[in-house]
């Protein structure tokens, strides 16, 4: 006799919207709605409500975070969500998006920003981009740090750039001769990842990785890393778990000195790092 059994339905992925504005609030909550993969919306008017949202709360993966909220200063929203949450990736929302702050998001461990003033369809397209794992940063913002016109950036859907190709620019510009006597403006000195640090950017000389102790699978996650591959893309290439994945990807991420998928992949090239040849 034949038995039927179902595949157990795997739990939407949950998505906290932290803004101070209802009507803003409820609006971003409706856009997310809107969009073909299921996730699990819940919102907060503070930085305190969220705090106490996910205290009570199953895990969220994902937290958008409103850049000026009334019950915290600058980036202390941020900073302490990561603290206190140190698996939710967090993900800032302003309508300004200058490259320095931009930036410094990037730099306190920001998951990526996402402009207020994007298109529902735009905006849709950035959550599912970081819900998967990429990295969501306003073009304009990019080119604007790199002092490179913005029409020469490379773009993937809605304007967001490719990381890999905007850090090479990057470092084309500021670090042409691998031999500056100043650190760079914006960016965190010396190795990528440790903010506050004041020593000056190192000549790239590691050009394997199997130097830094990678092995030849966590190279494979490093390539397709750089290439600013999402989680979900990376267990499809490689046919690993999206769990084997991540442990591969914070193995990558030790060897690097850094905490995120953009320090990532400025570190690689700082470095000089060579992969997928």
């Amino acid at each position: 006799m034949f038995v039927h059994t179902s595949m157990p339905t795997p739990r939407p992925q949950s998505i906290l919207v932290v803004d101070d504005h209802p009507l803003m609030r409820r609006a971003i909550c409706q856009v997310i709605d809107d969009i073909e993969s299921p996730f699990d919306v819940c919102e907060a008017a503070s930085l305190q409500d969220a705090i106490e949202m996910l205290a009570l709360s199953d895990p969220v993966e994902l937290a958008l975070l409103d850049l000026n909220l009334p019950d915290v200063e600058g980036l202390e929203g941020l900073e302490l969500l990561r603290i206190l949450q140190p698996k939710c990736s967090v993900v800032m929302l302003s309508s300004q998006a200058d490259s320095n702050t931009v930036m410094r998001c990037i730099e306190m461990g920001a998951a990526g920003f996402i402009p207020k003033t994007l298109a529902p369809e735009a905006f849709q397209a950035a959550v599912q981009q970081v819900a998967d794992g990429g990295i969501y940063l306003p073009i304009q913002a990019l080119a604007a740090y790199s002092q490179l016109p913005a029409q020469t950036m490379p773009q993937s859907a809605f304007g967001a750039a490719s990381m890999l190709e905007w850090a090479k620019a990057w470092a084309a510009t500021h670090f042409s001769n691998a031999e500056q006597s100043q650190p760079s403006r914006g960016m965190p000195p010396a190795y990528p990842g440790q903010a506050g640090s004041t020593a000056q950017p190192a000549k790239p000389t590691v050009k394997d990785p199997r130097n830094m102790g990678l092995t030849d699978r966590q190279i494979e996650v490093l390539d397709l890393l750089l290439a600013g591959h999402s989680n979900k893309v990376m267990c499809r290439r490689l046919k690993l778990a999206e769990g084997t994945i991540k442990v591969h990807i914070s193995a990558v991420f030790r060897a690097l000195g850094v905490r995120s998928r953009t320090q990532a992949i400025v570190a690689a090239v700082k470095l000089g790092l060579k992969v997928g040849d």
